[in-house]
């Protein structure tokens, strides 16, 4: 329920802000669609989770994801901070 009114949300803020010229010359869509895509990515972990969750545990759960969050950001920091 909470992912599907936060999708609704940023589809509402991409949706209102394509009409505005303003906001076209001050950096586009880019962001708009960065935090579409970051819902949906969050949406998308929070069903796992919960399904992981039954079967491994909540604390299990919780490391496994920090763990693979971190060979995606790691390396990502290390090519945006170079």
């Amino acid at each position: 329920m909470g992912s599907t009114i936060a999708l609704a949300g940023t589809a509402l803020l991409v949706s209102y802000n394509v009409g505005d010229t303003h906001f076209l010359a001050d950096g586009g869509i880019t962001g708009d669609l960065v935090i579409l895509a970051g819902t949906l990515i969050c949406a998308v972990g929070y069903v796992a989770g919960a399904r992981l969750s039954v079967s491994m545990g909540t604390w299990a759960t919780t490391f496994w994801g920090l763990a693979a969050a971190l060979v995606v950001l790691v390396p990502a920091f290390v090519i945006l901070a170079g």
